[in-house]
């Protein structure tokens, strides 16, 4: 089977290492607190960010989700195995299901994997004003013994069962841009 071709967006920054340390508690409570500030303004989209050493990747997940979920899951998997990744997280406004609720509920998300499979994440529920409910968030942690939450992460390991790889490809240079000083 042929994989897909899926256009998308990857945005690349230095690492700034106060907003992005390299320990897993500190990176994670950064990464909510991301996403926290730009709530009740706005809900973040959900986006895939990948640490390799002093950049960080930005992967627009607009496409990605779109696609059929196995190609979702080897794509994201692809992005996160890439031989540099310290980590990859998924963060932005998601809905969870918690407990036997029937009906997800919106929430503020950090989820992050690491290449040897332990993650951390968190959430904070919100309201339909995109504001923080309570005035403490969830966290969980692989190694607190918590069982990964479903639907997420599993990148590393599936990218090792299938040996991913990630090709992209620029788009070539548009028409007329020579003539922009």
């Amino acid at each position: 089977m042929t994989p897909p071709t899926i256009p998308l967006r990857v945005h690349s920054t230095p690492r700034d290492r106060d907003r992005f340390p390299e320990e897993d508690e500190p990176l994670g409570e950064s990464l909510l607190a991301m996403v926290l500030a730009r709530l009740p303004a706005e809900r973040p989209a959900p986006a895939m960010l990948v640490l390799r050493g002093d950049v960080v990747e930005q992967v627009e997940l607009g496409p990605i989700l779109t696609a059929a979920p196995p190609h979702r899951s080897r794509m994201m998997a692809a992005f996160a195995a890439r031989p540099d990744a310290e980590c990859a997280a998924l963060l932005g406004v998601l809905p969870i299901r918690l407990g036997r609720s029937p009906e997800p509920m919106p929430a503020a998300v950090v989820f992050i994997e690491w290449p040897d499979n332990r993650w951390w994440t968190a959430w904070r529920l919100l309201s339909e004003a995109n504001a923080p409910l309570g005035d403490e968030s969830v966290i969980r942690r692989a190694v607190d013994g918590w069982p990964k939450p479903g639907g997420v992460g599993g990148w590393f390991a599936l990218a090792r069962r299938e040996q991913l790889r990630l090709r992209l490809e620029r788009p070539g240079q548009q028409e007329g841009m020579e003539l922009v000083h």
